[in-house]
């Protein structure tokens, strides 16, 4: 089982972070399918690992998508060609990924690889964004997240002056190049680390008043910063979308720089009502605006699942949270928190919950490794556990 938990462990590692150096591969070499190719070969070695035995709660989740996506085609079938797209996203990004996860791992080893494999990740990300513009400022933002998250952790265990520095600079990028909820998401999780490198409580409590009322000051002296800011970046020469949007919103207000998300809510608000908070087949959106999907998890669920899916977001997130709250793993608390924040806040405004594979990444390592993991106490260093 050791040797089995180590090989699905590697086999992971290369599944999450290879796609920058395939795509970087790919832009010099133009190799079709590349990225299929390489996770067919993943999944075939994963399998005979394990003796071909898939877990059963990947077929139940496999199954219940499927017959979804399937009754959303009946319904409307002119729109068969984005359902089928969003169908196949599903398969790719949420059951593949699940499919990964599903297997034990040695989290110990996933996690000390995992941050070399992030600082390696940050560079050709930047490439493939910057010089061959391969993926987009939402892709690149949320490439850029997964990856610092695995290094704010080691800056929480071990303090690293160079891990900052990473993590500061390559922030400040993710800020102005990124899309805006990547930005929040930053902000966030900025805050999280600050927070947690206290090692004592009283000290936490000291920063979280110091942070209130930095963010006091910061609220009544907003847009005079904000214009400051924006200010020096274009003395700097740097120009993006993020900067555009954020001068657009001092400029003329929030809803003229929301890239038409406003309206997509009120629409998407208008159709639920008329639907009585019953199940919606997925692409009827569609119908009444060039989106098909609403680009907010919250009303995304309600669409797909009517009034239940209120009860599926507060079920589903109470049930993250609940099982961030008895870590004991003190690494894995903070990986998963981290990403918790990453995705909760990227799903506010942006993407669809069926296709996050960085989401279906955080319910796969709750799911499928509790046992393993969560229970399991370890100490680096000095770094005190939450729970003894």
């Amino acid at each position: 089982m050791e040797k089995k938990s180590y090989n699905n462990t590697i086999i992971l590692l290369v599944f999450l972070f290879s796609s920058p150096y395939i795509m970087f591969l790919n832009n010099i070499i133009l190799i079709p399918n590349l990225y299929k190719i390489c996770t067919f070969l993943l999944l075939g070695a994963l399998f005979l690992n394990n003796d071909f035995k898939i877990n059963k709660k990947v077929l139940w989740i496999f199954a219940f998508g499927s017959f979804y996506f399937y009754i959303s085609i009946i319904f409307n079938s002119e729109f068969t060609s984005d359902i089928s797209s969003f169908y196949i996203g599903f398969l790719n990004f949420g059951v593949i990924t699940l499919l990964f996860l599903s297997y034990p791992i040695n989290f110990d080893l996933f996690l000390s690889s995992a941050y070399k494999l992030s600082v390696l990740n940050l560079p050709f990300i930047c490439m493939n964004f910057f010089y061959f513009e391969t993926i987009n400022y939402m892709t690149f933002g949320a490439n850029m997240l997964f990856s610092l998250t695995f290094i704010m952790v080691n800056i929480v265990l071990k303090r690293g002056v160079i891990d900052i520095l990473i993590v500061v600079t390559m922030s400040c990028v993710v800020i102005i190049f990124a899309n805006r909820s990547s930005s929040l998401a930053t902000i966030i999780m900025i805050i999280y680390l600050y927070i947690n490198l206290g090692q004592n409580n009283l000290l936490k409590i000291i920063k979280l008043f110091v942070l209130g009322g930095g963010a006091i000051s910061i609220y009544l002296n907003l847009n005079a910063l904000l214009l400051n800011a924006i200010q020096l970046i274009d003395r700097l020469g740097l120009q993006s979308y993020a900067i555009s949007k954020l001068k657009m919103t001092l400029e003329q207000g929030v809803l003229a720089a929301s890239s038409g998300r406003d309206t997509l809510v009120q629409v998407t608000w208008e159709i639920i009502n008329k639907e009585n908070f019953m199940p919606i087949a997925y692409g009827n959106l569609k119908n009444y605006s060039e989106h098909i999907y609403p680009h907010n998890i919250i009303l995304e669920l309600i669409m797909n699942f009517g009034i239940v899916g209120v009860f599926v977001f507060l079920i589903s997130t109470g049930w993250i949270v609940y099982k961030i709250f008895i870590i004991r793993n003190v690494p894995l608390k903070h990986t998963v928190t981290l990403i918790f924040i990453l995705i909760f806040i990227r799903l506010q405004f942006s993407g669809s919950y069926w296709m996050e594979s960085y989401l279906w990444f955080l319910i796969g390592f709750i799911l499928f490794n509790s046992k393993n993991t969560i229970n399991q106490k370890r100490r680096f260093q000095n770094y005190d556990l939450i729970k003894r």
